[in-house]
Formats: structure tokens, sequence, C-alpha cells
């Protein structure tokens, strides 16, 4: 039998892509919950992603540099004590990553409180009355990230799973665009780092999203590159396509991103953005593990990686390939120089062409 709950904060600091993996717990939380008031605590770069959605009652943006890799502890202590100030909740639902970043939640009053809780990670002490225990190795877990969310509601709650996927689609309304490419469009965005970390071991070289942008463009499709102004480095965009690179806001991003035909990218912000408003999307994965922060519920969507090396998935921030891996002559990162753009080309032209598309449920 479900339960109800006059006000629940639910917690995750992080990205843009971390973010929009949110939204299909709190949408069933939204719907489970008609009556109470839904209160999302996250840091202050996701927060506008947010606005004027249909699923939350109040964004609570918290300071960015609380909330780093570096801040530690200490930072997430604040950003903890910021959230006990809105407080007292009937239920805390958080969705932040480590034992560590949820220490804090002894600060926050609430009689049910919910968190992951990481399989082989040696723990004081429990912090939740409702632990999820997850597997604490993500180049091992076969569940995604959005799915544990989905997990913890449902064993706090005791409903059921609603099938939901992600969604975006509030950032749509009354976005004025560029000027776009009439011929069918794809998306291109080669970008990879976020608000907290630089991975290079997630990046695609850069110089073959160009060649990508030029074959397609060559091939009669319009090219529009999507993401931050120093995502291709030094690196110009090819003759013919449209460069927005640091241009758009996120709500003009996401509304090119559900007119266009396709779009490809890194496991990256922009990869999720585009499955949350029904783009069929193409991810070019290497260090990360696409069965935790890949495709989720989005049937035009996929992923592509060199499934055949062995280090595969390593999550190591630089690349350290073992011998039989240096015997190719790869360079680094091993596992993204290893797709061709000619593999690319294919899965996104096959992606682009499929109508109709089928819709985030």
């Amino acid at each position: 039998m479900s339960r109800s709950f006059k006000r629940i904060a639910v917690i995750r600091t992080c990205a843009l892509g971390d973010a929009v993996q949110c939204t299909p717990v709190l949408q069933q939380i939204r719907l489970d919950q008609t009556g109470s008031d839904l209160i999302f605590f996250t840091s202050a770069n996701a927060a506008p992603l947010f606005e004027n959605s249909h699923f939350l009652d109040k964004v609570v943006p918290l300071e960015p540099s609380w909330v780093t890799i570096p801040a530690g502890r200490r930072g997430m202590l604040r950003a903890w004590w910021e959230m006990a100030k809105h407080g007292p909740f009937d239920a805390l639902i958080s969705l932040e990553p480590t034992w560590v970043r949820n220490v804090g939640s002894m600060l926050v009053r609430a009689p049910v409180k919910a968190g992951l809780s990481f399989t082989g990670k040696r723990k004081p002490f429990e912090l939740f009355t409702h632990p999820l225990r997850v597997a604490g190795d993500p180049r091992h877990t076969v569940s995604h990230a959005s799915q544990q969310y989905l997990d913890l509601w449902s064993q706090v709650n005791g409903g059921v799973d609603r099938g939901l996927g992600y969604d975006m689609r509030h950032l749509l309304a009354d976005v004025e665009l560029p000027s776009l490419p009439e011929k069918p469009l794809i998306a291109i965005a080669p970008g990879t780092g976020n608000a907290f970390l630089q991975v290079s071991t997630k990046q695609w070289p850069l110089a073959s999203f160009v060649e990508l942008g030029a074959q397609l463009d060559a091939s009669g499709w319009g090219v529009v590159y999507l993401g931050g102004a120093g995502d291709l480095g030094r690196l110009q965009t090819p003759p013919g396509t449209l460069n927005l690179l640091g241009k758009t806001s996120i709500p003009q991003a996401a509304a090119i991103l559900n007119q266009a035909a396709a779009m490809c990218g890194n496991d990256s912000g922009l990869f999720h953005l585009a499955q949350s408003v029904d783009c069929p999307a193409l991810g070019v994965f290497g260090s990360t593990n696409p069965e935790f922060t890949g495709v989720f519920r989005a049937p035009a969507a996929k992923t592509l990686r060199a499934s055949s090396l062995p280090c595969i998935g390593c999550y190591l921030h630089e690349c350290a390939p073992p011998v039989e891996v240096q015997a190719l002559g790869l360079e680094r990162p091993c596992c993204m120089h290893a797709i061709s753009v000619l593999q690319v080309m294919h899965e996104l032209e096959t992606l682009a062409r499929r109508v109709p598309s089928p819709l985030t449920p």
C-alpha cells in the first residue's frame, strides 16, 4: 500500500546530464503524491532545467562551489544545511552517489529518509531509514541510474513503476530559435565536460566530430553544432555547417534537438537532453558504462562503443591501456579512437531515417 506525504524533498547535486536522469523519479513521485509539496534541491547550474516543469512545486538552487568533488564533505554539509533550513519534511529522498556526500542528511528533519547504499563500500553507520542496496562499482552495474532512483522511491512509497522516461519537454515552450538549415537536421554535440569534471576518456576525437559534420553535409543533411564555446578546441566547424557552439541557451538547445532528425554526442548532458525531448540520439561511449548512464526508456536512442577492447568501461580519467591494447597502436583514449567516423555515420543516419520516431514514454 502506498504512503502519503505532505512535504517531500529530493536532492541531487549534479551536472546537466545527471539532472535529466532524475526526471523519471520526479515524475513518478508527482503522480504518486498529487497532493504533496515536491521540492527539488540541486546545484544552481542544473536548476534552470526545471523552470516551469509540471512535476515540481519548487526548485532550490545550491551554490555549485559547495558541491564540487574538491569541496568534499565540508562543502556538502553547507548544501545540506541550506536544505535543512527549508524543512521539516515528511520524506527526504537523496539521490547523492556516495556515503560521504550524504553525511549531512543528518541535519535534515524528516521521519523517512531514503538513499542509495553502495555494496562493497565501508560505512561507519547507516544514514537512511530506507536504504537501497546497489552495486558500488559502476563498471559492473546492469541497473541504470534512473532505474535505481525509481527503485528507491518504490521502496519508500510501495507503488508500481509507471514506466516513465526522461522528460524535459517543458523547456520547449515559447523558445525563440536562430535561423536553421531548411534541410533535414542532424545535431552534433562534441563536448564532454561539465560544471564539475572534465574526463578525457569520454571524448570521441574532436577531429572525428569535424569529419562527421563534413560527411553529413556532403550527404545532404543540415548540420548544426551544439554545446559550449570551447567544445571543439582550436578546430573549426566544417564549411556548410551551422556553428552554434556557445550561442544557445539550454531551452534553445532543447528546442533545436526536438526539431532534429537525430543527434550525436559523447556521454554528456546534451545526449541525455536529446532523449528527454524525443530526439533520436546516438551516444559514443568509452570509459563509462552505458548500462548505468546510457539510454533509458528511449526507443529512438542508442549507444556505440568499441566493445572488443578488454579495457572498455574503465572509468579512469586518463587512458592507461593494457599491453595488448597498446599493441594496436591506437591514440588515447584508445576506446574512443577505435570507433571510426564511418561507424558513427552509419548508425546516425539509420536513426535519422526512422519514421516515425517513437516518443519517450
